[in-house]
């Protein structure tokens, strides 16, 4: 039987940036205790423009989850436009800069060390009908962005989320099939260990 852990947005740490130029409430870590962890999922308020911290020997995917987005410039590419629900990657290394759009947002943060991890991160909307998934990963999270969000498991009770709830199942890279119903945007964050013993 798969485990699932279910993870309340009451329940998150909140601490400062690095920079302290703003708050983060961290979703979840692993491992949980230290600061060298291979990957972790967390929201932020940004309320003013400014330079993101750097997270050397990390990848970062970077989605907004609520306000009126904002403009990245990161390292010297042409500058993106992100809006709500939507996702960019990059380096942790990079020199990142951001102007935001129309005040103050909230935003949606998965870092992970590259060279242990390929990692995956789609937003999707809401259907009357519930949606049948099928996943196969070392580490699955499934977060509402909405107010409900019911995930019907074959082999255990079904799980409720309510808005900004995460679900997390670390199954070793074992088959997950189960539908789900959501109210509003949801994500699906899919972990993949690159050092698998044959």
């Amino acid at each position: 039987m798969n485990q699932w852990q279910i993870l309340r947005y009451g329940d998150y740490r909140e601490m400062r940036w690095k920079n302290g130029a703003g708050t983060t409430r961290e979703i979840v870590r692993y491992p949980e205790d230290g600061n060298d962890f291979q990957w972790r999922l967390s929201m932020a308020t940004v309320s003013q423009s400014g330079a993101f911290s750097t997270y050397s020997g990390y990848h970062r995917l970077l989605s907004v989850l609520s306000g009126g987005g904002m403009r990245l410039h990161i390292d010297d590419a042409p500058p993106v436009s992100l809006r709500q629900f939507e996702s960019v990657a990059f380096s942790g290394d990079s020199q990142v800069d951001s102007q935001l759009i129309d005040g103050p947002l909230l935003d949606f943060n998965l870092i992970y060390r590259s060279e242990e991890y390929e990692a995956q991160l789609s937003w999707r909307a809401g259907a009357a009908e519930p949606q049948t998934l099928d996943c196969y990963a070392d580490v699955l999270l499934i977060f509402s962005a909405g107010d409900r969000l019911d995930i019907d498991l074959s082999d255990s009770p079904s799980l409720s989320l309510g808005r900004y709830d995460c679900a997390l199942l670390q199954n070793g890279a074992s088959f997950s099939s189960f539908s789900l119903y959501a109210e509003g945007y949801w994500a699906i964050v899919e972990l993949r260990s690159r050092n698998k013993v044959a």
